[in-house]
């Protein structure tokens, strides 16, 4: 499953997660993401997530769409890739709180 989530408006915040491991071995993870709003990648994300990576230098798209609907949404980001998500933030011009537990 890939899509960035949203906690819906019973949450104090936003959050924007990215299972890209068997979600369903994950219950902690599971129990978050059912408040969530799945947010699917689409036809049109293709361009802004590449442009984004060219900018940055980079080339995970997941990573991309990441960044880019955080700061669509202004969302706080938990990632196990949080120099890679703050770079694309800052390429974007977005300052975020992004989690790295």
């Amino acid at each position: 499953m890939f899509g960035a989530r949203t906690a819906g408006p019973h949450e104090l915040g936003r959050l924007l997660g990215l299972p890209a491991w068997p979600a369903e071995r994950q219950a902690r993870l599971m129990l978050t993401l059912r408040s969530c709003d799945l947010m699917p990648f689409g036809e049109n994300d293709v361009a802004p997530v590449g442009r984004l990576l060219a900018g940055a230098g980079t080339a995970d798209v997941i990573d991309g769409f990441v960044a880019l609907t955080a700061a669509q949404f202004g969302s706080a980001v938990v990632t196990s890739d949080g120099d890679d998500i703050r770079h694309l933030l800052k390429t974007l011009g977005v300052r975020l709180a992004v989690f790295a537990p």
